[in-house]
């Protein structure tokens, strides 16, 4: 549904409280994420969002007053079937969000596609305004909270799509590691632009659970250790005390920890329990911790010189503490 025309979701944003230390591109702070709905005195603040560089490449050329006026009044007026929303974080507006039925835009969504069957699903778009909020995560953290709080709260919802462009990797990705799951093109009707069709079901997905990265999204090792987990091969994984609190903001895993497997493209692919944690000495990790990670190591030498080629640039001696953790795959989707 169109929010402007050649609109997407200007989505680069910043983390709440708990991603991974590869994720962290600018500084991690810890702040409540909320929604407001939007009113006629936040049409300036579009204006200025919708006219910013980072927004325009994904939603168009930047409005005029009385066009931004146009546009969302009829909305913030119950005029138009979408609901919209400035996004919040800690009390100081940073974006905006919007929902709607998607049977209530044939005009934009094409036929033949799975929502087609699903008369009450539902559609997001969203940007982050304040550039000084991107780059940081927030997306995905926004998704999440807004689906928690807005979206599935309404019980005859049964899934959520989205359909950022194909050449926003930043939208693209913040949806998947939300749990979006990438089922194809979508041309919608007068859009040139080329899209990608997201979508979320009403089910465990929609949990929020932290997410389970195994080497580097996009890599052949990412693959390979995704399928060895798959084929439950793999059932330990490691890591190096020092990336854990309380020298970073990441929590050290516990058992019954439960996340979300995220495989070569950050598509989620299921749910893994942490089942034991360990933190030893390198010098200490033993052989069958070594055979449960599932990368054909015959011997403990063999482990800690691929982890030392993993961990390049970090100092491991047999004194480096390392978190060695076991799990197990409960769900695969």
């Amino acid at each position: 549904m169109p929010a402007w025309p050649n609109r997407n979701q200007a989505l680069t944003a910043h983390v709440v409280d708990e991603l991974p230390k590869r994720w962290r591109s600018k500084p991690r702070v810890r702040e409540l994420i909320g929604f407001r709905r939007l009113t006629e005195n936040d049409l300036l603040l579009m204006e200025r969002w919708l006219g910013a560089d980072h927004i325009v490449p994904w939603w168009g050329p930047a409005p005029t007053r009385q066009q931004v006026a146009a546009h969302y009044l009829p909305y913030i007026r119950h005029e138009q079937p979408t609901d919209p929303y400035l996004i919040m974080v800690d009390g100081t507006p940073v974006g905006y969000i919007q929902t709607f039925r998607i049977a209530d835009w044939p005009s934009y969504w094409p036929p033949g596609k799975p929502y087609e069957s699903e008369q009450e699903a539902t559609g997001i778009d969203l940007l982050i305004g304040d550039e000084k909020m991107t780059g940081r995560d927030l997306g995905t953290h926004v998704i999440q909270e807004f689906l928690r709080e807005i979206v599935f709260t309404r019980p005859h919802v049964p899934a959520c799509y989205a359909d950022p462009a194909a050449g926003n990797l930043a939208s693209l990705g913040a949806f998947r590691k939300a749990g979006f799951v990438d089922i194809g093109p979508l041309d919608a009707p007068g859009d040139p632009t080329p899209r990608r069709l997201l979508w979320l079901a009403r089910d465990a997905r929609n949990t929020g659970m932290k997410p389970m990265e195994l080497g580097y999204g996009g890599t052949e090792l990412r693959r390979k250790l995704v399928a060895a987990v798959l084929r439950r091969n793999k059932v330990a994984t490691a890591s190096l005390r020092e990336d854990y609190y309380p020298n970073t903001d990441e929590p050290l895993p516990r058992p019954g920890d439960c996340l979300v497997l995220i495989g070569y493209d950050d598509e989620p692919l299921g749910i893994v329990k942490t089942t034991d944690v360990r933190i030893v000495r390198a010098g200490d990790v033993d052989l069958q911790f070594a055979r449960d990670e599932g990368e054909n190591y015959e011997t403990v030498e063999q482990w800690r010189s691929a982890h030392e080629r993993f961990w390049a640039g970090r100092e491991v001696t047999d004194d480096t503490l390392v978190v060695c953790e076991r799990f197990a795959l409960v769900d695969r989707w």
